[in-house]
């Protein structure tokens, strides 16, 4: 209903304003002026009433209005200007004048006027065909969301209703094209960032994306344009959209997946870093691909000397194709990948392609500590290529725990299994030799006595672990940056969820491009990071401040002394417990890039005796001492760079950057789905029993029997000539994601489930037990030329090492003591009691 209006000079009244304007001067005698008066006072009383604000003046008449859509509306009736059809025909009246062809000229008008159209309508009459499109910014954006009683959308930059219209109309007969169209916006800013891209910026990247660029050298092509330039403001969503409408995806540059791979490498690009290709056979072994961008060998020749982790995995592509990333740490102990290696299988003649690459890109390739799993694969690759080589090699600490522990549970009464664990999370983690090797024989000697199980448990540790003891206690490992493989976990779960999104079939092109693309996403990452200075940036410099709090609020607790190495003696005054921190008088840490804490404290240049052996951070023992040291020493003492605990080195100034076949669908008969069904469960319990009688030796010949049925097996099958590469038999069905893949079979219960619910206690060290340290046996082996039943070989003879009174047999004792070094002396074993061992567990953990 209208509202009533009033004279404002007498009572009249009346529902139209123009009703009351004539009353004004026919009445009141009313002028011009007057009356415009009128109107400006009841628009604005109208606006005041509608949205508690003022009225709206248009920019080219100013004319008043109570509401944006009025004026809006106003606009586009009355100010929307023609432009004369003669003045933009494509083919004028005059031959000699060439015009551009239509779509280069609505090119260049869209590029000069900032203009993007959408398509109104489209309509035919006779031969006449037309096209009206409005501005793209015209108008509310009506969004699906309404469906869900949302509230209405609108485009931020289409707020306002836009006159811009271009009206074309083409004669099939003459081929003649008239446009009539007004150029003239309102309502939004004109800025190339908001403008579509048009045919011509689109078939650019096009013709980019054909040639086999990423996204990422796209874009960074793009950025050279000007600001003018709309593919200037080109970002990866955009890049997505374009792949995905015209299937041109990323890495792909033929339909056949092998045949997109060896143009890859016939191209030569140095970006994409593939140091070798070799095709597989006709059965799809035999693949061989590694890859090292120019980046990736700067990092590696910067970083190699700290150490290398490597690891493979599985489940990358849609074929049988392992994938092994070798790996190394930057002065903050993070991981950046510097070489991949793409392959059928992952043996030994596999890593060793692979390290003779890395050798001839870096002759001087000697990395200090090798990090891997338990398999011998890649230690023996490694050692084939670089026979003479000084690194020392690790074993994974979780996985050699995850290994003891099964087993234990497995072998062990649930009365011994928990305190067994107990001991071994201990003394895997123990840095001194000498108490490592007493625990290890009081172990063994308490496995003796625990009966057939105990004994059983005992020759695996003998069998499979004591002989390597080197590649997993910590007691040989100080000073390493990695305790575990865990960075290249880290990498392969990032690998699989944020670059490859969970797909485990897609193609082996698509792989090779994703792992491009992913070392240039570490590298993005680590740096924005680094400027936001996060604490994901540098987590051990992270942690090694908190020890340093930690220390501050405890250094209460602790008397600090001098012994006569030079080393400080930390006593905890309510246990008396003593540790030892050694100053080892330098570290070789970058100066701008370390994980060194503002004290000081370095984990790669101090050694603690407790159990917190992490690495790159140091314990609150290391803090507490450096700050007794900082707060004591006099300024003549702290320039002595030749005394221990003098001239702390701190943190760097701040972060460092680095430039960096179609198949066919064929119809299954029901018998033949059964017989296939029945194949792939007969190949599956095949499998199974092949990886059970590996692991025992003995059955070389067994295997080599079953090689050659199934190689007779599939001599029945026509051979194809051309290489090719075999999918998996679960690659063809629906996409799935990795763990879903990987975890087909329901999860299996540990056998005694009520282990975990009972913590054990360590077992208690002896001063003298009946092991001996060299053969870790409790009797001695005989001589082949003695008889077990003679008196000599009925009693078993000791000596004990002069410094550290660790046992061996008599037999054993040619050489020196394998702990200490020192000399033997004859002794005889006693029932003595333990070795009192600090157990605070609350004191050792930070």
């Amino acid at each position: 209903m209208r509202d009533i209006i009033k004279c404002p000079k007498c009572n009249f009244q009346c529902k139209r304003s123009y009703s009351v304007g004539r009353h004004l001067l026919a009445i009141h005698d009313a002028t011009e002026e007057d009356i415009e008066a009128f109107r400006a006072q009841l628009v604005a009383s109208r606006a005041l009433k509608r949205h508690g604000g003022g009225a709206w003046k248009c920019d080219k008449c100013q004319k008043l209005f109570a509401s944006q859509r009025s004026l809006d509306s106003h606009i586009k009736k009355e100010h929307t200007k023609l432009l004369d059809p003669s003045d933009i025909s494509l083919f004028p009246d005059d031959s000699s004048t060439s015009s551009p062809p239509p779509k280069i000229w609505k090119n260049s008008r869209e590029e000069e006027s900032c203009t993007s159209w959408m398509i109104r309508s489209k309509y035919s009459k006779e031969n006449e065909f037309t096209n009206y499109y409005n501005c793209r910014h015209d108008g509310h954006y009506e969004s699906v969301v309404q469906k869900l009683d949302k509230p209405k959308s609108i485009k931020l930059t289409g707020e306002y209703h836009c006159p811009a219209f271009l009206k074309s109309t083409k004669n099939e007969e003459t081929g003649k094209i008239t446009v009539v169209g007004f150029h003239g916006h309102y309502g939004h800013d004109l800025k190339n960032a908001w403008r579509s891209l048009n045919e011509r910026e689109i078939s650019i990247i096009i013709r980019m994306m054909t040639d086999g660029f990423s996204n990422s050298q796209i874009i960074k092509k793009c950025e050279k344009f000007p600001p003018e330039n709309r593919l200037s403001y080109i970002i990866h969503d955009d890049l997505r959209y374009l792949r995905k409408k015209y299937n041109l995806q990323e890495g792909v540059l033929d339909e056949n997946d092998l045949a997109s791979v060896k143009k890859r490498v016939e191209r030569g690009w140095k970006e994409d870093g593939i140091l070798m290709f070799q095709e597989p056979d006709e059965l799809g072994a035999g693949l061989r691909l590694v890859l090292m961008t120019p980046s990736q060998k700067e990092l590696c020749l910067k970083y190699h000397h700290r150490g290398i982790v490597i690891d493979d995995t599985h489940n990358t592509t849609k074929y049988g194709i392992k994938l092994t990333t070798l790996m190394v740490l930057n002065g903050f102990d993070r991981a950046i990948p510097v070489a991949f290696l793409l392959s059928s299988s992952c043996t030994s003649d596999d890593c060793a392609a692979l390290f003779q690459c890395v050798k001839n890109e870096i002759p001087t390739f000697h990395p200090q500590w090798f990090m891997s799993d338990e398999a011998n694969a890649f230690w023996n690759g490694y050692n084939t290529i670089f026979p003479n080589n000084k690194s020392q090699r690790l074993w994974c600490r979780w996985h050699v725990l995850r290994a003891l522990e099964k087993n234990c549970d497995e072998m062990l009464t649930k009365e011994s299994s928990a305190d067994v664990k107990k001991t071994i999370s201990e003394l895997i983690r123990e840095p001194d030799r000498v108490k490592f090797d007493r625990g290890i024989l009081s172990l063994l000697e308490f496995l003796e006595k625990d009966g057939t199980r105990g004994q059983k448990y005992a020759e695996y540790l003998r069998s499979y672990y004591l002989k390597h003891v080197e590649v997993w206690a910590n007691c040989y490992r100080s000073k390493t940056p990695f305790h575990t493989s865990m960075y290249s976990e880290n990498w392969h779960s990032a690998l699989k969820k944020d670059l490859l999104h969970r797909k485990t079939n897609i193609r082996l092109d698509e792989l090779i491009q994703v792992l491009l693309d992913g070392f240039q996403w570490v590298i993005r990452r680590l740096a924005k990071q680094m400027e936001r200075q996060l604490k994901k940036a540098c987590p051990r410099r992270n942690a090694n401040l908190k020890n340093c709090q930690l220390a501050i609020d405890q250094q209460d607790h602790y008397i600090v002394t001098r012994n006569q190495n030079g080393d400080l003696e930390l006593m905890k005054k309510e246990s008396g417990d003593v540790y030892v921190v050694r100053d080892d008088l330098g570290c070789a840490c970058f100066s701008e890039e370390n994980v060194h804490c503002l004290c000081g404290a370095c984990a790669y240049r101090f050694t603690c005796s407790c159990q917190v052996q992490l690495g790159g951070i140091c314990c609150k023992h290391i803090h507490l001492a450096i700050r007794h040291c900082q707060e004591n020493q006099s300024m003549e003492e702290a320039e002595d760079e030749a005394v221990p605990f003098r001239n702390f080195d701190v943190p760097g100034p701040g972060p460092q950057y680095f430039d960096v076949s179609d198949f066919l669908d064929v119809p299954v008969r029901e018998e033949s789905e059964k017989m296939y069904n029945l194949f792939s469960q007969s190949i599956d319990n095949l499998a199974q029993k092949m990886r059970m009688i590996k692991k025992k030796p003995g059955n070389e010949e067994t295997m080599q029997k079953v090689l050659e049925l199934i190689q007779q097996a599939n001599d029945l099958f026509p051979k194809g000539k051309a290489p090719t590469l075999v999918s998996r038999r679960d690659s063809q069905g629906a996409r799935k994601s990795a763990r879903e893949t990987m975890h087909t079979l329901p999860r299996r219960q540990k056998r005694h489930p009520q282990y975990s619910k009972k913590r054990g206690t360590r077992i208690a060290s002896k001063h003298d037990p009946s092991i001996c340290n060299v053969c870790n046996l409790r009797d001695p082996i005989l001589p082949l030329d003695m008889n077990e039943i003679e008196p000599d070989a009925l009693d078993t003879d000791w000596r004990r090492c002069v410094s550290c009174k660790l046992p061996v047999h008599f037999l054993c004792s040619s050489g020196s003591c394998p702990s200490c070094g020192d000399n033997f002396e004859n002794y005889q074993p006693s029932d003595s009691e333990v070795d009192q061992v600090s157990s605070d567990s609350s004191d050792e953990m930070p």
